[in-house]
C-alpha cells in the first residue's frame, strides 16, 4: 500500500508561519481534509489545519482528545466532506524527526492517520501514517494550490 499526502500550500504556510511564531515553543494542531483510498493507495488530501493555540514545551507538545472531538463535531455540522484526518505539530529547535515520545502518540491514534512534523529551525517537514498498532508508514507528501513562496525541505528520514 502506498500512502500519500497532498497538502494545499496555503495550509503548509499557515502551519510554518505557526510554528515559527514562537519558534522555541512546540506547538500543533489537526489535520483537516479527506482520504481517499484505492486498492493500492491511501491518500490523505489536508485543505485545512486547526491551529491549537495552546503551546507546548522545548520539546514537548501535548493532543487533546476533546480538542479533536470537538473539531470533528464542527466538520461535521459545517464541513460535510471533510474530516480530522490526521494531526500536526512543530519541533522547534529541533530536526523533524519523529520522536520515541511522537512514536507513542502515533500509536494511540486511529488508524490511517497522519501525523507531520515542522521544524522551524531547519525549515523540515516530515509525516507518517498511522497503519495499525506500531506501524507505521513513510507517505510521499505533495503540495497543490496556488503557488506561494514556501522554504521547506521535506525529510525521508
Amino acid at each position: 500500500m502506498e500512502y500519500i499526502v497532498k497538502i494545499h500550500r496555503e495550509t503548509l504556510k499557515q502551519i510554518i508561519d505557526f510554528s515559527n511564531q514562537n519558534s522555541l515553543l512546540e506547538c500543533g494542531g489537526y489535520l483537516i481534509g479527506q482520504k481517499r483510498k484505492n486498492e493500492n493507495q491511501t491518500i490523505f488530501i489536508i485543505t485545512a489545519a486547526f491551529l491549537d493555540q495552546n503551546q507546548g514545551t522545548q520539546n514537548r507538545y501535548h493532543f487533546f482528545d476533546f480538542t479533536r472531538k470537538s473539531i470533528e463535531e464542527y466538520c461535521q455540522k459545517h464541513l460535510k466532506n471533510s474530516k480530522v484526518i490526521g494531526n500536526f505539530h512543530s519541533h522547534g529547535e529541533y530536526p523533524a524527526i519523529f520522536s520515541r515520545e511522537d512514536k507513542i502518540m502515533e500509536e494511540k491514534s486511529p488508524e490511517e492517520f497522519c501525523h507531520l512534523i515542522y521544524s522551524p529551525k531547519y525549515q523540515e517537514l516530515n509525516g507518517e501514517v498511522h497503519v495499525i498498532g506500531n506501524k507505521t508508514e513513510k507517505p510521499r507528501i505533495t503540495f497543490f494550490g496556488k503557488n506561494i513562496e514556501v522554504n521547506h525541505h521535506i525529510s525521508r528520514k
